[in-house]
């Protein structure tokens, strides 16, 4: 599925000179090929040029199949796709973190400041993939969420704590 990417075995990958990447049209389809980015930067000998080709004209969900069925028949899909290639830009996966979590396990905070930073310091590259400045500025607003979330549950916490302190005290001034 689109949130397992972790599951495949990348390893075939390992060592290739050029690896392109067509994500499905929408935002499932942009975290499944961050996902993937992600996988390859593991592997032992990551391929050396990754593309991420975002297709033209495809509504949310569709992928390189619908995208192929929509040409003309007058049209040459290898020409197109090599030419798509071409100007797609390297992604670097030197910067990319395995993204440890699974649904079932939350971000630690410190984690999430910690790819927060690293975020940061990619949108302020002077290489930076245009490709991907949208999904990682929106992981950014996920994680921007998430922690002040957890600093408000904390708030609450320490108050309590403090609360029964207080109550603790006054009862043994009496």
């Amino acid at each position: 599925g689109s949130s397992s990417a972790h599951k495949s075995d990348w390893s075939p990958l390992s060592n290739k000179f050029q690896v392109v990447i067509f994500p499905d049209a929408g935002d499932a389809g942009h975290k499944y090929a961050d996902d993937v980015l992600r996988c390859l930067a593991t592997l032992e000998h990551p391929p050396k040029d990754v593309r991420v080709v975002n297709l033209p004209e495809l509504e949310d969900g569709e992928d390189v199949v619908e995208w192929l069925a929509q040409l003309s028949d007058s049209v040459d899909a290898h020409s197109m796709l090599t030419e798509l290639i071409e100007k797609a830009e390297p992604v670097s996966l030197q910067n990319l973190k395995p993204d440890e979590t699974t649904d079932d396990e939350p971000i630690a905070y410190t984690d999430a400041l910690d790819e927060l930073d690293e975020i940061l310091t990619e949108l302020d590259a002077d290489d930076v993939d245009v490709d991907l400045v949208a999904r990682r500025v929106e992981r950014a607003a996920e994680l921007l969420t998430l922690c002040r979330s957890r600093l408000s549950d904390a708030q609450v916490q320490v108050d309590r704590v403090v609360a029964d302190l207080d109550r603790m005290i006054g009862d043994d001034e009496r």
